[in-house]
């Protein structure tokens, strides 16, 4: 029987089980690891609203619900009978992980996932031998200067403080790699031979990875990462509530067998299917999934990023209660830890470095209202999460294989969000090509993010380049949708107006504040931010070289930071570039 009060900690539990896998493809070359992991939040006090179906573990009230007897299993661990979606991803989930499913290498599911439980339980070791190194770069000062050192600072009870600290750390990374053993089913003595295979092999644990996605935990479910999100989540949202009603307001059309068109009655009612590839811990898509009306599939290749975000998934909706060593659940305080004691750079004060971050302890908004339920006397079957990770390269993991039968038919989707996530590929245009196939006709790609491309892409675009190439792939940008549901068509005449305002040997510096007054308006008349193109705006041609057709006058830019520490003495920013861009109806596939 499953209680309404325990919606939230069911469904966690009914994903945890069921999610599916994917495997990179070495010779494909566009799987990338960049050095900066992509960023996925939002702003924390709309946590509750956002999660209000998030629910703490309560006494099963027999006369609220009633056994259900239907043709399905109610959902009881490990809830695989909850949904065919997931059940499906599950299945390939388990032949991908098996070790002679495909070459046994460093791009071997498996073997990814090994290393990374490796990391996660090696975080005390790793770290702890870091304080080590500083301790004895300390031990170099002269002894006068450490005198006075300990005197005004007391620097040795900072290192000791930090190992204190790293403890605390480990037992959350212990938990995370726990229950990924326990999820995917790898035995200490498995993992004890790899380990021991890559020490032989001159390879040690990997420490960065495992801190990085440790520090996604801040940016994508607590307070302190609120910033970062309200710069990218609102736009993009904005965007996407634009997109939905173009969709749902058109004709749907589906022929049947008399050849008639299916109105947009049909379509009204029609749940729109939504992708987010580089998804990360996963924050943007439960937040559109909390907005209702879409099945969302979000997708992750790092294997730190999924063991972090399975194990939120598991844990974060125990209101007041947190695991222990093991990854099982336990009576205590919600997740914390402390994020940012990695390095010595860039602290205001100690208290800044040492700070405690807790995660919130409602579950994160994994369904919409009629998403799992207490089944009742009408027997209906129980429904899950509208929200599916699938694991794998982007570029390979959707595809059809029709002669393994181990792929899905390759699923349409009405949009793809991508965020933080085009200048991670190796290959730029096999990420565009599979963003186009895997549109339906009519579909929307919503794009936010900068241009840093990694350490070894095989092509390196500028903006301009970037919207090229897409119109020439089969996509239409088109204005995007402002937070209050109009497009900024009045920003094509302030485009123009730094010349009507005189002639360009006028004081300089009066038209220089006159820019910027301008650019702040825009700036806050649109939730995406101004046009980077504001000529290109209303011209025939979007290019520079003359081709093109429009798409340069539809691409905003915002102020995006990146920096994990709101109190940190320095910061990471960029110019986000935001678009809305349709893959024509009736459009070929294009090969890049």
């Amino acid at each position: 029987m499953l209680p309404i009060s325990v919606q939230g900690t069911l469904l966690l539990l009914c994903i945890s089980s069921l999610i599916p896998g994917g495997v990179a493809d070495e010779n494909d070359g566009s799987v990338q690891e960049t050095d900066e992991p992509q960023l996925n939040s939002f702003h924390a006090d709309k946590v509750q609203a956002i999660m209000a179906q998030g629910a703490g573990i309560t006494t099963i009230d027999t006369t609220t619900c009633t056994p259900y007897q239907g043709e399905h299993d109610p959902c009881t661990f490990p809830f695989e009978s909850c949904s065919s979606r997931h059940k499906e991803e599950k299945d390939r989930l388990l032949q991908r992980l098996d070790r002679n499913h495909g070459r046994w290498n460093a791009n071997h599911p498996r073997w990814r996932l090994l290393k990374t439980i490796d990391g996660f339980k090696s975080y005390a070791r790793l770290n702890k031998a870091e304080v080590r190194r500083w301790r004895e770069m300390y031990g170099h000062v002269p002894q006068v200067q450490k005198k006075m050192l300990e005197k005004t600072t007391n620097y040795k009870r900072k290192l000791n403080e930090l190992e204190h600290h790293i403890a605390t750390n480990a037992h959350l990374a212990n938990g995370i790699a726990n229950h990924a053993m326990k999820f995917y089913g790898i035995t200490e003595k498995e993992l004890n031979e790899f380990i021991r295979a890559e020490e032989a092999a001159g390879r040690g644990s990997e420490r960065h990875s495992v801190i990085q996605a440790m520090k996604h935990y801040v940016r994508d479910w607590s307070i302190e990462g609120a910033e970062e999100r309200d710069a990218a989540f609102p736009c993009i949202l904005s965007a996407l509530e634009g997109v939905r009603e173009s969709l749902l307001e058109a004709p749907t059309e589906v022929s049947g067998e008399d050849g008639q068109r299916q109105q947009q009655d049909e379509g009204r009612a029609r749940v729109l299917r939504v992708l987010l590839p580089g998804s990360g811990l996963g924050r943007l898509g439960h937040e559109v999934a909390g907005l209702g009306g879409f099945e969302v599939t979000i997708n992750e290749w790092s294997t730190y990023m999924i063991v972090a975000y399975r194990y939120l998934e598991a844990n974060i909706s125990h209101s007041s209660s947190s695991t222990n060593s093991e990854g099982t659940a336990s009576d205590s305080a919600p997740i914390s830890f402390h994020p940012f004691i990695d390095s010595l750079s860039h602290h205001a004060s100690n208290d800044d470095l040492f700070r405690k971050v807790t995660l919130s302890s409602s579950a994160p908004p994994l369904t919409s209202s009629d998403s799992i339920t207490c089944t009742t006397a009408s027997n209906s079957p129980p429904l899950v999460s509208k929200v599916l990770l699938v694991e794998g390269d982007f570029t390979t993991v959707f595809s059809s294989s029709p002669s393994t039968q181990q792929e899905p038919p390759q699923q349409k989707y009405d949009v793809i969000i991508t965020h933080f996530f085009i200048d991670t590929a190796r290959n730029l245009l096999s990420y565009l090509a599979t963003i186009h196939a895997l549109l339906s006709p009519g579909g929307a790609w919503i794009n936010f993010g900068p241009l840093l491309y990694g350490t070894g892409p095989w092509v390196q675009l500028s903006l301009d380049e970037v919207v090229l190439v897409s119109e020439e792939m089969g996509f239409e940008f088109e204005d995007m949708r402002n937070s209050h549901g109009s497009s900024a068509d009045d920003e094509s005449t302030q485009a123009a107006a730094p010349a009507a305002r005189g002639k360009q040997d006028s004081d300089a510096e009066s038209v220089s504040d006159s820019d910027a007054e301008r650019q702040s308006r825009e700036q806050q008349q649109h939730v995406c931010g101004k046009l980077t193109f504001p000529k290109a705006r209303g011209s025939s041609s979007s290019s520079s070289s003359g081709g093109g057709g429009g798409g340069l006058g539809k691409v905003r830019g915002k102020h995006a930071g990146y920096g994990f520490d709101e109190r940190a003495l320095t910061r990471n920013a960029y110019q986000a570039q935001a678009w809305v861009a349709r893959k024509k109806k009736n459009e070929k596939e294009r090969v890049a």
